[in-house]
């Protein structure tokens, strides 16, 4: 069944849903060992962190439910040697429940549009889910899924 959902920033109260999307995943064992007060104390610091100032960026996708579906997390890094900055995504989860319904596609198509707009030279990030690589046409077929792939996109 296919989900509705709309793509916005993250805000300090998204930190449980934001938390339980983690836990959904199951990929870390520290934050499958947390509480959930926990999980969402830990996801609530680093929503403060990232929304505080212009050098990272959080996007949610959220179902019409109001229920988390899963979120993306960029930073910005400035370089002296390219023409722009690098966009670096360091997290991108989406719920396993609602998995393969383009919303991981669309939370990296709002980074895309972002990057382009802050006039970055690339967007780098590291492609764990092979499902996700073949859909946006960066990694063929032919590539095992176990394997772990950095891919760079180019803005400019």
């Amino acid at each position: 069944m296919q989900s509705d959902f709309i793509i916005r920033r993250a805000e300090t109260h998204d930190a449980a849903s934001l938390a339980a999307v983690l836990v959904s995943v199951g990929w870390f064992a520290r934050i499958n060992a947390m509480t959930a007060e926990a999980a969402a104390e830990h996801a609530r610091r680093f929503l403060e962190q990232c929304i505080s100032g212009d050098s990272h960026s959080v996007w949610v996708a959220e179902l019409t439910d109001g229920l988390l579906a899963g979120y993306v997390a960029v930073h910005w890094l400035p370089y002296l040697i390219l023409s722009g900055p690098e966009g670096f995504v360091s997290e991108l989860f989406v719920r396993p429940d609602v998995a393969g319904q383009g919303i991981g596609g669309k939370l990296l198509e709002t980074v895309i549009t972002e990057a382009r707009a802050r006039g970055c030279s690339r967007l780098s990030l590291i492609i764990a889910a092979a499902a996700i690589g073949l859909e946006l046409g960066i990694i063929s077929s032919a590539v095992n899924s176990a394997v772990i792939l950095i891919a760079v996109i180019t803005c400019t």
